[in-house]
């Protein structure tokens, strides 16, 4: 019980942090792909599934151009994380930064991909991440210490 209500209130948070937060400090990290991620690699897939699948929904309604994207890509991120963390070693911090970056390229790749298609843009995948770098390294650079928290509120077992 007091996992799920931690969990909720996380996600919750995550949401009013990067919503507030990333409008005055644009490198600011993606907390709710670190929320996301984390799920996957220590929860496992049904909770990286759930978590990506609350936080895309959440994600999306501030974002309705990218709403029904951020809902398939959220979840796709949380599996992909455990899947990631059933192969490799989840406690390396190198692991951690890497699946991270794993998710980061596929939720920029989900959304430019949808955006061009939609929108009939053609815009090139190596400017959006060259623009993109910032955000990118803070995410990856933080989300081992995100981690570390995380891990001691949401009661997972080493």
């Amino acid at each position: 019980m007091k996992s799920r209500l931690s969990l909720h209130i996380l996600i919750v948070l995550a949401v009013v942090v990067q919503v507030v937060v990333r409008k005055y400090i644009h490198w600011f990290p993606d907390v709710i792909l670190i929320l996301v991620v984390f799920a996957g690699v220590f929860r496992g897939a049904s909770e990286g599934l759930l978590v990506g699948l609350i936080t895309g929904f959440l994600r999306g309604c501030f974002s309705p151009y990218t709403f029904s994207v951020d809902l398939f890509l959220f979840p796709l991120v949380g599996v992909i994380s455990a899947m990631l963390a059933i192969i490799l070693y989840r406690q390396n911090l190198a692991v951690q930064v890497f699946v991270v970056l794993v998710a980061a390229f596929t939720v920029i790749s989900g959304h430019v991909f949808y955006l061009n298609v939609v929108s009939g843009n053609n815009v090139a995948m190596p400017a959006v991440l060259f623009r993109s770098r910032p955000v990118i390294l803070a995410t990856a650079i933080t989300a081992p210490l995100i981690f570390n928290v995380l891990r001691r509120l949401w009661y997972v077992e080493e």
